[in-house]
């Protein structure tokens, strides 16, 4: 579990996942797809599953088409078991798409000011992601 999600757990704030498919990329990940295929489902809706399987997190998947729609709305019915719960915590969770100029740096909240420069240097900007949508790599503690 991330520290921030102990945090806001701790707290009782719900964490929201503003972005939970990735702008998309979910639907390509190998391990999403081979859960998927096994319950007959697209990757997305497992994605959106697991999000919403957890205790404080809030997932808002955006979706222009009606298919697409009813497709997110289809992962609340997505029973995952515990073998699919564990092929996807071991998935990587330090990766932000989406990093819009509003938000917060939890970077530095939580890793310390020299992480988050290293961070935001690595990423080409003055804050993580630069406020951009380029994928960058949170480092871990």
């Amino acid at each position: 579990m991330s520290r921030l999600l102990a945090f806001l757990r701790e707290h009782g704030v719900a964490l929201t996942a503003y972005a939970p498919l990735a702008q998309g990329r979910a639907a390509s990940d190998p391990t999403l797809a081979r859960i998927g295929a096994k319950h007959g489902v697209p990757a997305s809706q497992v994605a959106i599953a697991w999000l919403l399987d957890q205790d404080h997190v809030i997932a808002i998947p955006k979706a222009e088409r009606r298919e697409s729609q009813q497709a997110n709305l289809d992962a609340l019915s997505l029973r995952l078991d515990d073998e699919d719960r564990a092929a996807i915590a071991e998935l990587p969770k330090d990766l932000r798409y989406v990093q819009p100029p509003f938000a917060p740096d939890w970077d530095a909240v939580f890793l310390g000011p020299a992480a988050a420069r290293r961070n935001a240097r690595a990423s080409g900007g003055d804050r993580p992601c630069g406020g951009s949508t380029a994928p960058h790599r949170t480092v871990r503690t």
